[in-house]
């Protein structure tokens, strides 16, 4: 009623109002309707239509425009109001119409041609939207958008050097210089000189120390570049000037979880909850580091108090299964992930969760279920091949493991993943001969494929063949990932295998640090405390060996030469 009462009293005053400058000045006639009366309709139209708008009645607002537009073909206000809507209702085409209309009324009007150039970007007709742009630039040099407009396609067509031409004139403007040297950044990265994309986003931040997206883009750089500590120190730097900005601490304290700073981490997100304790994002971030810093119970109330929050949220429910899981919860485990599947019944992690956890509680059967679904909602994802073969390796039904990969292989032939897995199937089916050209096929697609280097320099030496290759594919492998026990091992075992006893040592007395409870780095270390006439350190290690893996008859064997 209210409305209908101000509508009552708006339209009289339309009436009386003085037309607009193009509709004014017009009282000949066309037929046998006055051109002054259907400007003044057109005109009461157009306010009727600008007042719809502002009460957010979008819908009634264009028809209104749109009827005035009829009513006067001519008008460059009525037309620059509808395309203003048409935008904002995502009508992309009849915008276009709009401002193509409006150019025509008026060639030198520049949103419209910003406008048109946007739409005709977003469809990828970077040819026809490059020139609006360029008149744009001829009619207001000193905005930024058409100079970043112009750079954005040039750089999309190839044309490299005019894109940083233009940003580098828009960059003289010093109101918009951090703005271009910004631009200038992420073309640079583009084309891959990420040290060229460094020192322009460093320029950025230089010229605008509150520059976020230049700040989010370097740090990301640095993380790329393994540059984690310039990264932190980055961010810290920002958050000095800018302490409220949640978004930079939030990345600072993901670095900070990489980097096992857990306890820097916790103290970065205790300040963003401290100023917005809703933040629940800070909070699973939160509950994430508790779990890392041992604190299992405390992370367990913060990803329930955050499930409460958050019903429904499948990343929220998935974390909590996770944490239940690492606390060897499995029924728990179980039942979230149950929900999961419940909540988002067509993604395939709660079906993998569900798998993931079966496995750990051997229950291989039921794992495979689960994967099954997880692989029919994800045919292509290769992890769920990889891992449903590892499985079915598990049960000894090889054919199927096969199979569940060469599927995988026929979307994806060089898919290193799933040929190192296949290799490892029909070693375990004893077809080595295959295995050893798969892991030949892979190293020659990927010559720092240091788990294929490492499988096959160890099954050689296993197998007394090829034993220079071998050692050189190892020690290769150990040279790419210097940290990983189960390849020192195998270099280990290789000297073993070459008389190199005392070398042997060296290296599987350094595996076993990190796996203590591995029977074969056991099994190894007893065998080269043989060769060594150590006898008392061979019986441990096999006897070790034997607590992990009882039913090893070659350990047993040995063990009964010993005291024989």
């Amino acid at each position: 009623m209210k409305i209908f009462i101000r509508i009552l009293i708006i339209l009289p005053l339309l009436a009386a109002c003085a037309a607009t400058p193009e509709m004014s000045g017009r009282s000949s006639t066309t037929g046998d309707k006055p051109v002054g009366k259907t400007a003044e309709s057109a005109y009461a139209k157009y306010i009727y239509g600008v007042f719809l708008r502002k009460e957010g009645r979008k819908s009634e607002a264009i028809k209104n425009l749109e009827e005035a537009s009829k009513l006067d073909t001519t008008s460059e206000s009525i037309r620059t109001e509808l395309l203003s809507l048409y935008l904002e209702t995502g009508q992309k085409l009849k915008a276009e119409e709009a401002a193509t209309q409006i150019i025509g009324i008026n060639p030198d009007n520049p949103d419209a041609h910003i406008s048109i150039g946007q739409i005709l970007a977003d469809r990828k007709a970077i040819d026809r939207a490059a020139p609006h742009f360029e008149k744009a630039i001829e009619l207001v040099p000193e905005k930024a958008g058409p100079y970043i407009y112009l750079a954005e396609i040039y750089g999309i067509m190839g044309k490299t050097e005019p894109a940083l031409e233009l940003l580098n004139n828009l960059a003289k403007k010093h109101e918009h210089a951090p703005l271009a040297y910004f631009y200038m950044a992420r073309l640079y990265a583009r084309t891959g000189k990420t040290d060229m994309a460094v020192d322009h986003l460093e320029k950025a931040i230089e010229l605008n120390s509150s520059f976020l997206s230049a700040v989010s883009d370097l740090g990301k750089i640095f993380e790329e570049q393994g540059k984690r500590t310039d990264a932190i120190k980055l961010y810290r730097i920002f958050l000095e000037r800018n302490p409220g900005e949640s978004g930079v601490r939030e990345l600072l304290a993901h670095l900070l979880m990489r980097d096992g700073k857990y306890d820097e981490a916790k103290a970065e997100l205790e300040v963003i909850l401290d100023d917005n304790p809703s933040n629940t994002n800070a909070m699973l971030m939160l509950g994430l580091v508790e779990a890392q810093r041992g604190e299992s119970k405390r992370a367990m109330e913060i990803f329930i108090e955050v499930k409460g929050r958050m019903p429904g949220n499948l990343e929220v429910i998935l974390q909590t299964g996770n944490l239940q899981r690492e606390l060897k919860l499995y029924e728990d485990a179980l039942r979230t992930y149950q929900e999961a599947a419940t909540t988002a019944p067509q993604r395939y992690e709660p079906y993998l969760n569900l798998a993931v956890t079966y496995d750990m509680m051997e229950d291989y059967k039921k794992a495979l279920v689960n994967l099954e679904k997880a692989i029919e909602l994800e045919p292509e994802r290769i992890p769920i091949r990889t891992f449903m073969s590892q499985i079915l390796v598990q049960l000894e039904r090889y054919g199927e493991a096969e199979e569940t990969l060469r599927v995988g292989l026929e979307k994806a032939p060089q898919s290193t993943s799933l040929l190192y897995q296949l290799g490892i199937v029909l070693d375990k089916d004893g077809r080595f001969e295959m295995t050893e050209e798969l892991m030949l096929r892979i190293i020659e697609l990927d010559p720092d494929h240091f788990d294929a280097l490492n499988y096959l320099g160890y099954s050689w030496a296993e197998r007394d063949i090829n034993m220079e290759e071998a050692l050189t594919m190892i020690e290769k492998a150990l040279k790419i990932k210097p940290d990983i026990p189960y390849i020192i091992d195998s270099l280990g075992w290789t000297y073993y295998k070459l008389g190199r006893y005392e070398e042997a040592l060296g290296q599987l007395l350094k595996a076993y640090e990190s796996m203590k409870e591995d029977p074969t780095v056991l099994e190894h270390l007893g065998d080269v405390y043989l060769k060594l006439g150590d006898g008392g350190n061979a019986r441990k290690y096999w006897n070790l060996a034997l607590n992990h893996d009882p039913e090893n008859e070659r350990v047993i064997n040995k063990l009964n030469d010993l005291d024989q």
